[in-house]
């Protein structure tokens, strides 16, 4: 929850506690609500959320990097099969999916230019980057 009104929230933390125990006979757990300032941001779903921009979290980051990584080592081998491919369009879109709501078109930019070239043999990428698409998906079945 996010308020301007420190005592707002506080009120509400009671009333969903209340709500939780009565109606749901589950607990908050005590140690996990915390009242900060707005300015610090809001984790979720890897992303922090701030009033002027959304950033994506290190993991997510350096998750994406991974993925690249073991993405150009499949690429290494010519004869990929066609569950292969659409594993690996998968992989970057689900990425895509969730790096295309924050600042990160040159993040993105950068790290396809460093794809394996037989990538390109195998792929396209839509102009804004936030989809790869399986080339002739239809008439590559092994």
């Amino acid at each position: 929850m996010i308020s301007t009104d420190k005592e707002k929230l506080k009120k509400a933390i009671s009333k969903i506690r209340r709500y939780l125990r009565e109606n749901l006979e589950l607990e908050l757990h005590p140690k996990k609500i915390y009242l900060q300032n707005i300015s610090y941001g809001v984790e979720f779903l890897g992303t922090y959320i701030k009033p002027w921009r959304k950033y994506i979290t290190r993991r997510i980051k350096n998750n994406f990097y991974l993925l690249i990584k073991d993405i150009n080592k499949l690429l290494n081998n010519k004869n990929l099969k066609y569950a292969e491919k659409v594993k690996i369009r998968q992989r970057l879109n689900s990425y895509l999916g969730v790096l295309f709501h924050s600042n990160t078109y040159n993040l993105i930019k950068k790290n396809f230019k460093i794809l394996n070239v037989n990538f390109n043999n195998y792929f396209r990428v839509s102009p804004n980057f936030d989809k790869v698409i399986l080339k002739g998906s239809y008439l590559d079945h092994d």
